[in-house]
Formats: C-alpha cells, sequence, structure tokens
C-alpha cells in the first residue's frame, strides 16, 4: 500500500488501533504520510527565513524559523529544523 518503512507505517498502524479510525481513515493517513514524506526527501528547492520578534509579543529573543517548498504551483510552508 505504501513504501513507508516498517517502523513508521507501524507507528501509524498502532495510531490506528489506539483511535479507533475505520479502514478507509487509516488508509487515508497513510497515503497523506507517504506524500508528506515524499515530498520532505524530495529534491525541490527550499527557501529558508527568519522572523525575530521585534514588537515585544513573544519572550525577548525569541525567533521563529521556517522553509518553504513549491509543492504543485503552490508554496508550502513548515517549521525548518
Amino acid at each position: 500500500m505504501t513504501d513507508l518503512p516498517a517502523d513508521v507505517r507501524e507507528r501509524y498502524c498502532d495510531l490506528a488501533r489506539q483511535r479507533k479510525w475505520p479502514p478507509e481513515m487509516e488508509s487515508a493517513f497513510l497515503r497523506t504520510v507517504t506524500r508528506l514524506r515524499a515530498i520532505d526527501q524530495g529534491p525541490a528547492p527550499r527557501r529558508y527565513y527568519e522572523r525575530t520578534d521585534d514588537e515585544g509579543l513573544a519572550e525577548q529573543g525569541t525567533r521563529w524559523l521556517w522553509e518553504t517548498i513549491t509543492v504543485d504551483g503552490a508554496v508550502t510552508a513548515g517549521e525548518a529544523n
């Protein structure tokens, strides 16, 4: 069904059992995880951004880091590691 590593697939199967997901939901979830992993591991270029809190809205010295990638023509953002 998916090309997820065995440990990852087992983790999501455990979640499905714990949360009593119907089979259709488990399948949809696994497809989504597979797609996101492929995007994450794919060759598409990334852009990285940083923002510091200059307005004092968060704790002193707070910084936000994120990356973007273009997927199917849309820019998608996520946390940078």
